[in-house]
């Protein structure tokens, strides 16, 4: 490569596809492996450390039918993508499936949340949850690692950002952690 190197990898879910197969399986154990050595083979070919990759899961990454405990700030356990997540990192993911990192060098922080979780409240159904419990662990872990006061914040999801705040943030000040600036692909 030339001079500029890549330092980060973040990848903000859909994974797989989690097709079905003919067979009526899913197919989401081999999906994931292939993804798993995708990824394994680019940071080796970039020099990108494991420490550098965040990765949050998409709405194709979890089975919601499957797992009927993948409801709003309920200890997850959607097995496919922890066997991911753990042949990529060697170490299991915590209970909301988010990262942090930060890069002293840069003075760059990143906090990767799940916005992947349904949510059930008051006789309503709808996807794309954070919730607070998740918000603040993933915020407290990454000031764990923040050795500046004042650090460059970036927080990434999969679902898109409208609803996350609207329906996850309203209890909290947000404006208090991070300048809010949205970018749409």
């Amino acid at each position: 490569m030339g001079k500029e190197s890549i330092d980060t990898l973040v990848i903000s879910g859909d994974i797989i596809t989690n097709k079905i197969d003919e067979s009526g399986k899913q197919r989401a154990e081999i999906e994931f492996n292939k993804a798993a050595n995708f990824i394994k083979d680019l940071t080796s070919l970039l020099n990108i450390p494991h420490k550098n990759v965040i990765v949050v899961p998409g709405n194709h990454d979890v089975n919601w039918e499957e797992d009927a405990s993948y409801i709003k700030d309920v200890n997850i356990s959607n097995i496919s993508y922890r066997n991911f997540y753990l042949s990529l990192f060697h170490e299991e993911p915590n209970e909301y499936l988010s990262m942090s990192y930060y890069d002293e060098r840069s003075n760059i922080s990143i906090m990767g949340l799940n916005s992947c979780l349904r949510c059930r409240e008051k006789g309503t159904s709808w996807a794309g949850y954070v919730g607070e419990e998740q918000f603040y662990y993933t915020f407290n872990e990454l000031k764990k690692k923040e050795s500046s006061d004042n650090p460059f914040r970036i927080v990434v999801l999969h679902q898109y950002f409208t609803n996350w705040i609207e329906k996850s943030f309203s209890f909290i000040p947000i404006s208090k952690y991070f300048s809010v600036k949205c970018l749409k692909s």
